[in-house]
């Protein structure tokens, strides 16, 4: 599910965020995504591997909006090609 965090700077988004991520890695919820600029995504990477440790690639990513766009076609693909083979097999 998509939920959007806003409001004014220094109001305590990013600290809600990172606790959010760090809840659901802690009871090991994958899918986690955390959205964020092109030119804060190293910057965030660094910030959630600081706030959920060792452990939190396997449940959580930081995806930039052109990595949500590159990941969206990869599975677009996919399904197609998933789409083909079914039908070559009727």
């Amino acid at each position: 599910m998509l939920h959007l965090l806003y409001g004014p700077a220094a109001s305590g988004k990013t600290d809600l965020l990172m606790g959010r991520i760090r809840t659901a890695v802690a009871a090991r919820t994958p899918g986690q995504v955390l959205l964020v600029p092109e030119q804060y995504s190293h910057e965030a990477e660094r910030a959630l591997c600081a706030a959920c440790g060792d452990s939190l690639s396997l449940y959580a990513e930081v995806l930039s909006f052109t990595g949500l766009a590159q990941l969206f076609l990869i599975l677009l693909r996919r399904s197609q090609l998933l789409i083909i083979q079914i039908r070559q097999q009727l």
